[in-house]
């Protein structure tokens, strides 16, 4: 808003200093002298008040001096344009320097472009001096006027906007059109690089579907699903797949908060480029990152899709933390006997292919392994849910409802506080389901969400 105002004044300054003449003809402004006011008083107070303008405003918006003093000197005070700018330029110079010590002090400085802007402003400085004080008042009050109006108008007309929230701002980020990017990738955060694939991306008219994988699972385990929505004409949309943090093939993160891991997705999205509101499909983990995000976005998501999405109570969030410190690791050996051990966990469950993936995501996910349990562990379920605005489905496998209600963590006795805290939930369950049954019994799960996303 200040920027606005501030090429708002740049604007009228502009037309003052284009009218400033005449000013000097009706003995306005700096022509007038108050009654019973030496003019020295009077000049002092005013170049007293420019002064204190021009400093907060240079410290403010990072300039003050020609914008400010001059128009303030010339038509106030009835200066000569040389002189006012001569002036100006010389009372810059302790403002600049102790705003610059300010932004110095608080690290908002490129130390490295110096370099290259001193020697230029330096030459720039001496060349348009020069130039200045050969040419007439005239010329520079009108090109002084013209750079004013210029500026100003242009940040009038990118600033024309009403004043937004974060959010809205961040939405109209994601609103913009988006080009075509590379099928499979990875995407560069502030925080870490992110594994995406993105299918699909001509079909248009259809919300985009993010799929978010449990843990120690890698996007692979979508592979399945992508194969049935394949086979339905009607299903096919685009589809933007991760690794989350610490999984796959994006970076290793360990202990990650459940509010980072969302907004590591959120940001994903924006470098996609993404235009519209998003579908989301989660499992286990993911499903709480899904919630996480529509809690935090919510004008950026349609609809979710949670599979298991498993209700903590601090009490049984503490019995998930304690499990997680004390799950047993895979102790490498020098025979390769702990990869037999990690196979072995699932052979009894699932076909030997899906056990291989299964295996390579966990050997990937070694060191990141109990983040998952870290991030939904340390994060009030009951916090999210409120805020949650996107209608749901949530889909229980009852496998694992039984397998975690195993460890004494009451997700079955639980679950309803899913149900009841989500908005609009409808709940479907998948019988005889264990945790890799997205892969086993995949239609089981595509079936129900394909017909959700499209009613």
């Amino acid at each position: 808003m200040c920027f606005r105002y501030f090429a708002q004044y740049l604007v009228f300054a502009s037309l003052l200093l284009l009218v400033q003449p005449l000013f000097q003809q009706l003995q306005l402004f700096g022509g007038v002298q108050m009654e019973g006011m030496d003019l020295k008083v009077r000049n002092s107070l005013i170049a007293t008040l420019l002064g204190l303008v021009t400093g907060s405003v240079t410290g403010l918006v990072g300039v003050g001096g020609g914008t400010i003093m001059v128009p303030g000197m010339t038509i106030l005070m009835g200066f000569a344009q040389k002189t006012a700018q001569g002036t100006a330029l010389l009372a810059s110079i302790a403002p600049s320097i102790v705003s610059a010590t300010t932004y110095i002090a608080s690290g908002n400085f490129v130390p490295s472009l110096l370099f290259g802007i001193l020697p230029g402003v330096s030459v720039g400085s001496l060349v348009g001096a020069n130039i200045a004080v050969r040419s007439q008042d005239g010329f520079l009050r009108l090109f002084c006027a013209s750079v004013l109006l210029l500026s100003g108008l242009r940040s009038l007309l990118s600033t024309k906007r009403p004043v937004q929230t974060a959010e809205e701002v961040d939405d109209n980020e994601i609103l913009k059109p988006s080009k075509k990017v590379p099928e499979e990738g990875f995407l560069t955060s502030s925080r870490c690089k992110l594994h995406y694939k993105y299918l699909n991306q001509g079909i248009k008219g259809k919300n985009p579907l993010v799929l978010l994988h449990m843990a120690p699972r890698s996007m692979d385990e979508f592979k399945e699903f992508i194969d049935e929505m394949a086979k339905n004409r009607d299903w096919k949309r685009p589809v933007i797949l991760f690794d989350l943090p610490g999984y796959g093939t994006s970076d290793r993160l360990k202990d990650i908060p459940m509010k980072r891991l969302s907004d590591e997705i959120l940001t994903g999205l924006r470098s996609l480029g993404i235009r519209s509101k998003v579908d989301i499909f989660g499992h286990l983990l993911g499903a709480h990152v899904a919630m996480s995000m529509a809690s935090r976005k919510p004008k950026r998501v349609r609809k979710l899709a949670l599979a298991d999405p498993i209700y903590l109570t601090a009490e049984t969030r503490e019995m998930v933390a304690d499990w997680a410190k004390s799950a047993p690791k895979p102790q490498v050996d020098e025979n390769g006997a702990f990869l037999g051990d990690i196979w072995n966990k699932r052979s009894q469950f699932v076909p030997p292919d899906l056990n291989y993936r299964c295996v390579m995501d966990e050997l990937r996910a070694a060191d990141t392994e109990d983040s998952s349990s870290f991030s939904v562990s340390k994060t009030p379920i009951e916090d999210i849910l409120p805020k949650v605005k996107a209608p749901s489905l949530v889909l229980w496998s009852l496998g694992v409802v039984g397998l975690f209600d195993s460890f004494g963590w009451k997700i079955g006795e639980n679950r309803a506080l899913v149900e009841t805290g989500l908005p609009k939930a409808d709940v479907i369950e998948i019988a005889d389901a264990n945790i890799d049954g997205l892969c086993t019994q995949t239609s089981a799960y595509s079936d129900p969400v394909f017909a959700y996303l499209e009613s």
